[in-house]
């Protein structure tokens, strides 16, 4: 503990990230599925990029306090998931939470592509994440 106030997130098996034979294997699907990725809720194969569209609508939800990215993601059915994440696109970030650094919105919300081939890589984002922690903290 450094004594200083701090967010931590943990549980997301970003810890081997040299060795990204640690993300989804394919063809697996975990998760809440309101925070599945398109390809995983359509019954397609599922690898790293699932586990960043997860990652992504978990930050989305953590920086706005709590608001989903998507409307009317609140139903929940499979169904329901499946039109919405084909036919709309997520609210900015950065119009509900100005003041994020614009890297980190940048880059959770290309992590909400329905698109699997245009998500970011987990360690862009965790390297990201870390360099908006230090500037917050004056490191």
């Amino acid at each position: 503990m450094s004594g200083q106030p701090a967010a931590k997130v943990t549980d997301f098996g970003i810890a081997r990230l040299a060795d990204t034979t640690a993300a989804t294997p394919p063809g697996s699907i975990t998760g809440t599925p309101r925070f599945a990725s398109p390809e995983a809720l359509a019954g397609r194969p599922v690898g790293a990029a699932h586990d960043v569209f997860g990652l992504c609508m978990t930050l989305y939800a953590l920086f706005s306090g709590g608001a989903l990215p998507f409307p009317g993601d609140r139903d929940g059915s499979l169904a329901t998931l499946r039109r919405m994440l084909a036919e709309t696109r997520p609210t900015p970030l950065g119009t509900l939470v100005p003041r994020l650094d614009p890297t980190v919105n940048g880059l959770v919300m290309r992590g909400l592509s329905r698109h699997a081939f245009r998500r970011p890589g987990m360690k862009k984002i965790v390297l990201a994440l870390e360099r908006a922690q230090a500037r917050v903290l004056g490191g």
